[in-house]
């Protein structure tokens, strides 16, 4: 997202300096298969027996119904108001925020996982 804040300076370089958007879109691609596996990943895991199809439902629901719905009455005000730029520039603040509690409660929790202290994996490291 803060790419594409910077998209317009990339513009002013030439008229290749458009071109500077595939790669973000490759990446956008990626880091969303990345995320998409790991929270199916982790529903399947903290789910109790029987109900790993609900867990999954309900990441779908939230995911493809309220989370969409909520951006786009919200976020589409915004983009009204302020534009493209500000709005993709909130979006990449939000995820710096989002990272730092990730990193504060993976410090304050080691390795278990939040839900029902379901083990994480061990790792190669």
């Amino acid at each position: 997202m803060a790419s594409y804040v910077l998209l317009p300076w990339f513009a002013k370089l030439g008229p290749w300096g458009v071109w500077a958007v595939l790669p973000f879109e490759l990446l956008h691609g990626v880091t969303f298969a990345i995320q998409w596996s790991a929270v199916t990943t982790h529903a399947g895991r903290v789910a109790p027996d029987g109900f790993h199809a609900s867990a999954h439902q309900l990441i779908n629901t939230i995911y493809f119904g309220l989370a969409r719905g909520f951006g786009a009455a919200v976020g589409g005000r915004i983009f009204d108001a302020r534009g493209g730029q500000f709005m993709f520039a909130i979006g990449a603040l939000q995820s710096l925020v989002t990272l730092a509690l990730c990193g504060v409660g993976r410090s304050l929790f080691g390795r278990e996982m939040l839900g029902r202290g379901v083990p994480a994996p061990a790792s190669d490291h």
